[in-house]
């Protein structure tokens, strides 16, 4: 069974950042990259543990997929079956800063 996809406000707007500061150049560029985004979130509803953990928080729960340059972290949760996008991280800009549910 599928897991469900659910968004926090922080990701959501990281989200919005990423499309708006690409859009500012190239529109067309921000709408395929917003796209490849979403399809690499989606790209985890069924096998969610295919994403690595995120090395710098070692936390089994706590994993993340690259769609580069981005880092998209996401925290499962097997009682529930969902799937929590927490950030949307540039790779450049280090380790990522989290509010992640435990």
């Amino acid at each position: 069974m599928a897991f469900v996809v659910l968004w926090t406000e922080t990701a959501l707007l990281d989200l919005r950042n990423i499309v708006a500061y690409i859009a500012a150049d190239n529109p067309a560029a921000a709408r395929k990259m917003g796209e490849r985004l979403i399809a690499a979130v989606e790209g985890l509803i069924e096998h969610p543990r295919s994403a690595r953990v995120v090395p710098e928080y070692s936390r089994e729960t706590l994993r993340e997929v690259i769609a580069a340059p981005y880092r998209i972290v996401i925290q499962i949760d097997d009682a529930a079956r969902t799937l929590t996008v927490i950030r949307l991280w540039h790779a450049a800009r280090g380790q990522p800063r989290l509010s992640a549910p435990n």
